[in-house]
């Protein structure tokens, strides 16, 4: 049920102050809000959070949710319950790890964060997370240090979905970026979705509209600021990719700052 930092029509707070702890939740926990505001903030610890579905910094509608951790080798996993009507649902909703919630069309996204500040994390979901928003909601994770892998299926790591904002923003690390499409940077219909990574030999791998893809007169953007980077992609909307619908553009940009990186397509440097 709904718990561990979830705020429904109210407040809730759960505070860890150390050692190494399991989280566990079903729908709605973790750092949830539901026209209120739920925190859960773990100061120390190699933790681990799974959950099914809307957990892990979540802002439902009228909401606020945050999930902080501070140090530890954390690992954050959403999904394997609820399937995904997509893809003959063979893979599962996880609307989590910074993920501002709207119910369309009736109610418009709250604002969801997940943010850890030290540790090689581990971050999993299915469908939709990862710094994501849909429908007006906004959704931000933020990892401020270490080696960290993120991987996902579909709508993840900084991606806007439906007239809304999401934020992937990864300080510093060697880091490892795994989704299959729609993603990596990536606004479909009237959105916003961002990818910035400050530094580290990172790779990024994906097949269709990511690292940098505007969908539906939406703007995706992927910022690398340093390291010697490896982007993989096979699809060609992909890497700075802008699609025309409504009879007007969309805007796709891929920004590597320095280092030495390979592209797709072995695209010079």
């Amino acid at each position: 049920g709904i718990g561990q930092g979830a705020g429904v029509g109210g407040v809730g707070v759960l505070i860890d102050l150390g050692g190494d702890d399991f989280y566990q939740a079903d729908v709605g926990g973790q750092g949830f809000g539901l026209y209120g505001v739920g925190i859960l903030c773990d100061r120390a610890g190699d933790d681990e959070y799974v959950g099914a579905l809307l957990v892990q910094g979540v802002g439902a509608p009228g909401g606020v949710g945050i999930l902080a951790d501070a140090l530890g080798v954390d690992t954050y996993r959403a999904g394997g319950k609820y399937k995904d009507f997509r893809e003959a649902g063979q893979y599962y909703q996880s609307m989590a790890q910074g993920f501002g919630y709207g119910v369309r069309p009736l109610a418009s996204g709250g604002v969801g964060v997940l943010v850890d500040g030290d540790g090689d994390d581990r971050y999993q979901v299915d469908y939709f997370g990862q710094g994501v928003g849909f429908w007006g909601g906004v959704g931000v994770l933020i990892d401020r240090q270490g080696k960290d892998q993120y991987q996902a299926r579909r709508y993840a790591q900084g991606c806007g979905v439906h007239l809304a904002v999401g934020l992937l923003v990864d300080h510093i690390g060697d880091d490892i970026y795994m989704l299959w499409g729609v993603g990596q940077g990536c606004g479909h219909d009237l959105a916003v979705g961002y990818l910035v990574d400050g530094g580290g030999s990172d790779i990024y791998r994906t097949t269709w509209l990511a690292q940098g893809g505007g969908s539906a007169n939406g703007v995706g953007w992927l910022d690398d600021f340093g390291g010697d980077d490896h982007f993989y992609a096979e699809g060609e909307d992909t890497q700075g990719f802008g699609g025309v619908a409504r009879y007007y553009g969309s805007i796709g940009l891929l920004i590597d700052r320095d280092g030495f990186d390979h592209y797709r397509l072995m695209r010079e440097n």
